[in-house]
């Protein structure tokens, strides 16, 4: 089979001889470059061809998706074993990132070195599992567990992907079985099929189906549902009536309810019913309803059951109902007297004209009972220290004396929210405007897109933001009946009193509103609306504010963030995998090599964790403020322009997803032309030390190539403005750190044909004149991506490059 893809690219070569791609002669294996090149044209090509089909507007993100799906399929096509034979391999979540582990095969009593492993591609091509051979290849070489990150990639989700079955998360201490697992994996709308036949509850059932079919034909339609509408409100807040009209009026609807009825009467139910469940899921369902030890719930924001023990679930919620500030505990239930004050706002509302009778007699049911608490367990965020799930509390006011006051008032206000600048209905409704934006004409120059995001939003809202917010909502009403006085009298009911118990306790909330009660969206975004008006006015009159979120692309700092909180977790829980907290390394290639020497950064500074042992930076990628480094003139007279893997173009699309999220072709061209820092800047001390040419040797400024330094003097001013708290932040640039002292051992590897040689080579010079012992090894002839590029068959300066490298971690880590 090895064979066959060893051919394989030889094929396509022949084939697309005419796309034959420059190549310097001085390349190592030069005529194996050539093919792969053709080879990535290929995948390149049909890459964009997928991405044509793709459902978004933009081009170059379309594109990405399709370049990542052959990227996929490609990298499954060679088998990784050979790298690293018996290495085992499993995956984890740390801190909310995927990861593979890599074991060694070589058992031993004694903790192990550790391997933190980040991968290149420009935070945007390929996944951890295309550079599955290198971290095989390290555990089994250097007999160290090594870690490979699943960074956050763009977003690739289409909305017509298949939905992805729900699972089951047991979060217990007791494991499920098999039947259990798969009852359960069915999900929270499946309904058993019953074994017997009800017939008490099926004519029920039937009758309430003809009694709506006659009540249908009685009205014609004019029994729909009322909507706002400030002077029948009183048509919609009354008990449902049991009236059905009288038979006989139309002999067609007549015929068809007697011929169902009949059928029903004369049906003889099957002696044997096929069950949808299995016996196993069939005896599951009976054991657990009698499980008292379990609570089982469905996730937030989430398709699947959490299972947990029941004496974790309430320790969890008696902690969340433990904040004085928002709970407040009572040493009775409050029930009656909440029925009487409800029963007195609406005798007032009544004596004033303001209801009628109806009305009065649904908002103060008689039958009322006790709000219950409960919680909904997060799994889509990291648990605690102890390894307990972090909730969302609900109040379930089912059948409590507010549960119909507050429909009363959200009747009120919800028509207010809608008429927010900032309310966005659903998914559809964001993509709508967006549309309209985009179809007003270009933005101004410098325009940005944010969200705000309030954490725990319901329990947060200051009662008195979100009562004026109400207030002034209900004001501007044309018909005010009911009064605001008395609406406002009926909100405060459903705040203060919005009480409830929890495992034989009562409590009431306190503070905001809870996740429960029906006015609860509307009040809660009416006070946000109140709090976004207030921020419009300190910002440009052209500012809007919204309230949807979507990040397309995992930009600056979300992979640092992302890759700093899985390496720390993983530093702190090492000893749980065999490994020695004080021998861990972190490392990668390009884009990984970047991520790499801001995490020995990051870690050095943070002192509840011990240093890195080591940082291994192949070929890193550390810069976006010159375009024009010596190494990207000689790139580009090598390899020709906008060719090869990190060409100029190439590397300002993925600085520009890196540090905003977005690309377009001006933004785009102003990298190219280096117009995006200020000459300012450029003239600097700060940035001489740091990014000067002359720092180079002189070989490295060849006359052949080298055309000088090509700043110009007309560089954005205002765009410098708006980005350089992104360019200055040593996490986005690292060789801005302004004290390198200290850092890990580092090993750094350049290559000659690599448009980032020169950062590589300025970043060494900086970790010796801080002292940081470092080890530089440069390959005259090598090229970016030979670190990890496997394409059926090997370079011999690839095989040198790993021993070199893996040598110098065995005898370091």
């Amino acid at each position: 089979m090895n064979k066959f893809y060893i051919i394989l690219p030889l094929l396509l070569a022949l084939l697309v001889y005419n796309l034959n791609p420059s190549v310097p002669n001085g390349l190592e294996e030069k005529w194996k470059y050539q093919i792969l090149m053709i080879f990535l044209k290929i995948v390149g090509s049909v890459g964009k061809f997928i991405g044509m089909f793709e459902s978004g507007d933009d081009k170059l993100h379309n594109t990405l998706i399709g370049m990542n799906s052959v990227a996929s399929f490609v990298s499954e096509l060679y088998a990784t074993d050979h790298f690293g034979p018996g290495v085992i391999t499993s995956e984890a979540d740390f801190n909310g990132t995927k990861v593979y582990i890599y074991q060694p095969p070589v058992t031993s009593d004694q903790l192990l070195s550790g391997f933190v492993y980040f991968r290149g591609g420009g935070l945007l091509y390929g996944n951890s599992k295309s550079f599955e051979g290198i971290a095989k290849k390290i555990a089994f070489r250097v007999n160290t567990v090594v870690i490979n990150v699943e960074l956050q990639p763009p977003e690739t989700h289409n909305p017509a992907d298949p939905v992805v079955p729900v699972g089951v998360v047991n979060h217990s201490s007791q494991p499920l079985t098999p039947d259990e697992l798969c009852l359960l994996s069915r999900g929270l709308k499946f309904c058993p099929v019953p074994l017997k036949l009800e017939k008490l509850s099926l004519q029920q059932d039937l009758d309430a189906f003809f009694r709506r079919l006659r009540l249908c034909e009685y009205f014609s339609g004019d029994g729909a549902d009322i909507s706002y509408d400030p002077d029948t409100f009183d048509q919609k807040f009354k008990d449902k009536s049991t009236w059905t009209p009288p038979t006989g009026r139309d002999p067609h609807l007549e015929s068809f309810i007697h011929a169902v009825q009949k059928e029903i009467d004369e049906f003889v139910p099957c002696k044997f019913v096929k069950d949808i469940l299995t016996r196993g899921e069939r005896k599951a369902l009976a054991k657990l309803k009698q499980r008292s030890d379990l609570v089982i719930k469905p996730e937030d924001k989430g398709p699947a059951f959490v299972v947990q023990d029941r004496s974790d679930y309430i320790e969890t919620a008696s902690e969340e109902l433990s904040n004085k500030n928002v709970y407040l505990e009572s040493e009775r239930d409050l029930t009656r007297d909440t029925q009487g004050h409800v029963r007195e706002v609406v005798q007032s509302m009544l004596a004033a004209g303001e209801i009628d009778e109806k009305v009065a007699k649904y908002l103060t049911p008689s039958d009322t009972k006790t709000s219950r608490f409960y919680t909904l367990p997060k799994t889509h965020k990291a648990a605690d220290a102890e390894g307990r799930l972090k909730t969302r509390p609900v109040i379930s006011g089912s059948g409590s004396p507010i549960e119909r006051l507050s429909e009363f008032v959200d009747f009120f206000i919800n028509p207010a929210m809608q008429n927010l600048d900032s309310y966005i209905r659903d998914t559809k409704h964001v993509l709508n405007i967006i549309k309209e934006i985009n179809d007003s004409g270009p933005l101004p120059q410098g325009t940005m897109m944010f969200t705000i995001d309030v954490k725990s939003m319901y329990p947060s809202m200051p009662r008195s933001l979100g009562v004026e917010a109400v207030k002034r909502a209900l004001e501007e009403r044309e018909t005010k009946i009911p009064s605001t006085e008395n609406i406002l009298r009926c909100l405060d009911i459903c705040l203060r009193e919005n009480n409830f118990e929890f495992n034989g306790r009562h409590f009431t909330q306190i503070h905001g509103t809870s996740i429960g009660p029906k006015m609860a969206p509307g009040y809660a975004c009416l006070g946000m609306g109140l709090f976004e008006e207030e921020l419009k006015s300190k910002l440009h009159p052209n500012h809007r504010v919204g309230n949807y979120t979507n990040t397309n692309y995992n930009k600056f700092p979300g992979p640092v963030n992302q890759a700093f909180g899985a390496v720390k977790w993983f530093m702190s829980h090492a000893e749980e995998y065999g490994v020695d907290p004080n021998r861990i390394a972190v490392g990668g290639d390009s884009a990984g090599g970047y991520l790499s020497t801001v995490i020995s950064h990051l870690v050095h500074d943070d002192k509840s964790i011990p240093n890195l042992k080591l940082q291994i930076l192949i070929y890193p990628w550390l810069q976006c403020l010159d375009f024009h480094m010596p190494s990207y003139q000689k790139y580009a007279a090598d390899f020709g322009i906008n060719t090869g893997f990190v060409n100029r173009q190439s590397m300002a699309i993925i600085c520009s997803f890196h540090a905003w999220g977005i690309t377009n072709l001006r933004l785009i061209q102003k990298l190219i032309e280096n117009k995006h820092v200020s000459p300012s800047f450029r003239k600097s001390a700060l940035y001489r030390k740091t990014f000067g040419h002359d720092l180079l040797p002189a070989a490295y400024r060849d006359n052949s190539y080298f055309k000088g330094a090509s700043l110009p003097d007309d560089g954005d001013e205002d765009f410098w403005d708006e980005s350089k708290e992104i360019f200055l932040d040593p996490r986005f640039t690292p060789q801005l750190r302004k004290n390198m002292t200290g850092l890990p051992t580092a090993y750094v590897m350049t290559v000659g044909y690599d448009s980032l040689r020169d950062e590589g080579y300025l970043y060494v010079q900086q970790l010796k004149r801080a002292g940081v012992n470092v080890t530089w090894a440069h390959y005259e002839r090598g090229w970016h991506g030979i670190h990890w590029t496997k394409a059926g068959f090997t370079f011999r300066l690839q095989e040198k490059v790993h021993d070199d490298f893996l040598m110098f971690v065995r005898n370091n880590l």
